[in-house]
């Protein structure tokens, strides 16, 4: 209802404004507008839904809501599910989390300026260059699934421990059956449930609270989930001291070094913090610890749902940086003249420290999660694997994606996608 309300509104505007101007442009607007209002397009589009620029319009729906509605009210319905410090925004405007978000598949370009001064040795040390935003933020999940023509949903969790999050999730999914089945009443869309990262684990909480709906669900689909935990929630402080035991033999000088050194560890930290909260204040044990409690009770009891599809894919790729010095080619110290005026044409060469970058190839492989071939980074492909002896039947697939690069690679969601178009 507020929705057509609200398309009679643009309607309105718009035939107003071609009576008022009626030239071939107007014309175009009413032509426009009368097909808006007779279709029923949504008020509202996927990046309206940023909690930088919209409230939840209702308070019972929950922090960061954001809701689009098919123009099929029996197509099926999907909510996302982020992970651990993440949000709605994952799905919407992924560069919003912008550690992650760097090119590391392609080396940056020779740079050239023109200063006073003569350019010699290494000009800075860096990581690899940011990826386009708008080439990340215009491959997010929300946007591609509406553009299948499906329902989509997703909220921002509350906190970065498992129970409020999935307290969160529990009144999420609660608002979204009511919303779905508002719209087709007599046929409810099915239920599609799409994670990312931790996401996955509260999906199968939801699933097994008997408080919980689940009838209409009929696929589970995670993205690199731990369903068996991360070792990197054992051993987060290790990094920083392989870090340092493989910058030690690294030929540069002490000032220079010392300043790679804090950019590694930079980069790092945010891994670690993934998986390094605590159940409880003062517990030093990991939530995604594999085998701690948060698994222990998910399994107790668990199984799988009739007529529900499970799917799981898990990535082994941990590559999220490459590490540059800049330095000056020799013509860069070369002077050059405009008739009595000297000045010097800076060519800056990126040149790629190979003993530490890419730097999960070059730490020694304490832990699955960040050796080539065998983790994304944060969760190893065998460990993105629901427990087999629980849900015998899901099917498992393995992408070379690291932990973020499933938050818009094209290719997975066509793949998804694919699963949600099988009969």
């Amino acid at each position: 209802m507020k929705n057509l309300r609200a398309n009679v509104k643009t309607a309105a505007a718009g035939i107003g404004w071609a009576i008022r101007r009626s030239h071939h442009h107007a014309r175009l607007v009413l032509l426009a507008s009368l097909v808006a209002l007779m279709l029923g397009a949504p008020a509202v589009s996927a990046r309206d839904c940023s909690p930088r620029t919209v409230k939840s319009p209702e308070l019972l729906e929950p922090k960061g809501w954001c809701f689009v509605a098919s123009k099929d009210p029996r197509r099926p319905a999907i909510l996302l599910f982020h992970g651990l410090h993440q949000g709605e925004w994952n799905w919407t405007k992924p560069s919003s989390h912008d550690q992650y978000i760097y090119n590391y598949r392609v080396h940056p370009k020779v740079r050239h300026e023109t200063k006073e001064s003569p350019g010699v040795g290494v000009f800075k040390i860096g990581r690899s260059e940011k990826l386009d935003s708008k080439g990340v933020d215009g491959n997010n999940w929300f946007d591609f699934l509406l553009s299948q023509g499906y329902s989509v949903a997703t909220w921002t969790q509350n906190g970065p421990r498992f129970e409020p999050a999935y307290q969160s999730a529990k009144k999420a999914y609660g608002v979204f059956l009511k919303k779905t089945a508002a719209r087709s009443p007599s046929a409810p869309p099915p239920i599609a449930l799409i994670a990312h990262s931790r996401g996955g684990l509260v999906i199968r909480r939801l699933l097994k609270d008997p408080e919980n709906d689940v009838r209409r669900v009929r696929w589970v689909i995670t993205l690199h989930s731990p369903h068996q935990g991360s070792d990197m929630a054992r051993v987060p402080s290790q990094i920083f001291a392989e870090i340092t035991d493989v910058l030690s033999p690294v030929p540069l000088p002490k000032k220079v070094k010392e300043e790679l050194h804090e950019l590694a560890v930079e980069m790092a930290r945010p891994l670690t913090k993934f998986v390094t909260e605590h159940t409880t204040a003062g517990d030093e044990s990991r939530e995604l610890m594999p085998e701690g409690p948060l698994f222990r009770n998910l399994e107790n009891g668990e199984k799988a749902l009739p007529g529900v599809r499970y799917y799981t894919f898990g990535g082994t790729n941990p590559r999220y940086y490459r590490l540059y010095t800049w330095v000056f080619t020799p013509g860069s110290a070369t002077p050059q003249f405009r008739g009595l005026d000297k000045y010097f044409k800076w060519e800056i060469k990126p040149v790629e420290i190979e003993q530490i970058s890419p730097m999960f190839d070059r730490v020694r492989d304490f832990a699955g999660e960040i050796k080539p071939g065998y983790g994304d980074g944060l969760v190893t492909v065998e460990r993105a694997r629901l427990p087999k002896k629980i849900f015998p039947s899901a099917i498992h697939e393995t992408t070379k994606l690291n932990h973020a690069e499933v938050l818009w690679d094209r290719d997975l969601q066509r793949k998804v996608a694919s699963i949600l178009a099988r009969p």
